[in-house]
């Protein structure tokens, strides 16, 4: 049996049970927002050891010993009984499941995608992550994190004023589970204009970094040994030219495109020693060809990407879900990739 962790209107997992289905392949898709409320778990230990371990839902009773594969989408914080009312008792309560839940899941001897919770932190580390791209031959960004207005003029001007900024480390997660509201998390470009306000950095930690011209970004989406990449045409629009997400469901913005073999392999790589399975890198390619590295998404979201491309990557997670990639077949994956690159006449390196 496969265990789907995510909410019930998660569009990326319902095309992937789909696939499943299609594989005769038995599932349960379970949202962890949705207990205690309306599930239950029982672990059981006897003398010689780990005896049971029961997940209760919509009805029915699961045996999550019989899991051979977990996949962490999107976890939703758990909610309290309706007859927990204090506002203390329920913050306590939802604290104990949270808790209980995430060593449960330790317990689940199986394959996991992308990785299971602790592990998926780990790799969400920024800084790591520029570290083991530059070990793997990647190309990264002069990059400077401090709090020091100092600092901040400093690089600014060995940058020439070519200059972005982001959230530290990949701390908006951090950041909104302690004060609850959501902040926004894109790529500024540092204007002389906001030089006057270069102090308040000394208040929390800020991440610089050079600006890398582009020719296009690039979504790059692994599934264990398989590698779909898709072009994104940011410079397309002065909305998008500094961060593709402002205006990222333009289909026109969208192509295939058929990475040279040393970077698809320096890709797998990288996810790899991210101990990962998955992963959605952003990476850019500049007007000379050359591929620069920003960051690597360990639950990246893909869906948008196969919808405008026709990338086959929900084929690819149920198949590693299924097989753990024994039947990936990546010769097979890639002159698919590439035909359809070829179909769409993507841009190319060099």
């Amino acid at each position: 049996m496969i265990l789907i962790l995510s909410y019930e209107k998660d569009q990326h997992v319902r095309v992937v049970a789909r696939r499943l289905e299609q594989l005769g392949e038995e599932y349960l898709w379970f949202n962890v927002g949705r207990f205690p409320v309306a599930s239950e778990v029982h672990v059981g230990y006897e003398r010689d050891g780990l005896a049971r371990l029961i997940l209760r839902a919509d009805g029915r009773e699961y045996d999550l010993s019989a899991v051979k594969a977990v996949w962490l989408r999107r976890l939703r914080a758990p909610q309290p009984l309706a007859a927990v009312r204090h506002e203390v008792s329920r913050a306590w309560s939802a604290g104990v499941c949270t808790f209980v839940l995430s060593r449960l899941w330790e317990l689940l001897d199986c394959r996991w995608m992308p990785a299971s919770p602790g592990v998926e932190d780990y790799a969400n580390n920024k800084l790591l992550q520029l570290k083991v791209a530059a070990r793997l031959g990647w190309r990264v960004p002069r990059t400077v994190v401090t709090n020091s207005p100092d600092d901040f003029l400093a690089f600014y001007e060995e940058a020439e004023g070519r200059m972005v900024t982001k959230l530290a480390a990949g701390a908006t997660a951090k950041a909104q589970t302690h004060v609850g509201d959501k902040f926004p998390s894109y790529t500024h470009v540092v204007q002389r204009r906001d030089l006057p306000t270069f102090r308040s950095v000394r208040f929390a930690p800020i991440t610089l970094q050079e600006y890398i011209r582009k020719r296009v970004e690039l979504r790059i989406t692994v599934v264990g040994s398989d590698v779909f990449a898709a072009e994104i045409d940011s410079q397309v629009s002065t909305r998008s030219r500094d961060d593709w997400r402002h205006h990222d469901l333009d289909p026109d913005m969208y192509r295939v495109h058929a990475l040279p073999a040393e970077v698809e392999a320096r890709c797998v790589r990288l996810v790899r020693e991210l101990h990962l399975c998955y992963g959605a890198l952003d990476v850019v390619l500049t007007p000379e060809g050359e591929y620069v590295f920003i960051e690597v998404n360990p639950n990246g979201q893909w869906l948008w990407i196969e919808d405008h491309t026709g990338l086959p990557i929900a084929a690819a997670i149920a198949q590693y879900l299924v097989h753990g990639g024994r039947e990936s077949n990546g010769d097979s994956t890639r002159q698919h990739v590439r035909e359809l690159a070829t179909g769409r006449e993507p841009i190319l390196a060099g």
